[in-house]
């Protein structure tokens, strides 16, 4: 596909980025290396000030959440094997039929 999207002109990027950073691949390297021992817990936070419009419960999985969810998988060399949404009390910003916030528990 690289190949292709060179050979074509194309310049551009997209999906799972995260796995590029700089400073990703150095938390990588330190965890792959276990000096630090076998990871217990991690913590995203993801803060988006404007919501499109027509953006849903859904699509912040699909759309979002996947990132961490790769981002997961790539670190710690292992599969999730299940995952829960929680949305506590609205704040006054969120969108309409948007629960905002959520909790993703992985």
């Amino acid at each position: 596909m690289e190949k292709k999207t060179i050979s074509a002109g194309i310049i551009g990027a997209g999906g799972f980025m995260r796995r590029y950073d700089p400073d990703y691949c150095k938390i990588k390297a330190i965890l792959d290396s276990g000096e630090l021992g076998k990871p217990l817990m991690a913590h995203c936070i993801s803060r988006t000030p404007r919501i499109a419009a027509g953006f849903t419960n859904a699509m912040q999985v699909t759309n979002v959440r996947i990132q961490e969810i790769d981002q997961f998988r790539w670190l710690f060399g292992e599969e999730l094997v299940r995952g829960q949404m929680l949305a506590a009390r609205n704040t006054k910003f969120a969108a309409d039929g948007l629960n905002d916030p959520q909790l993703a528990l992985m």
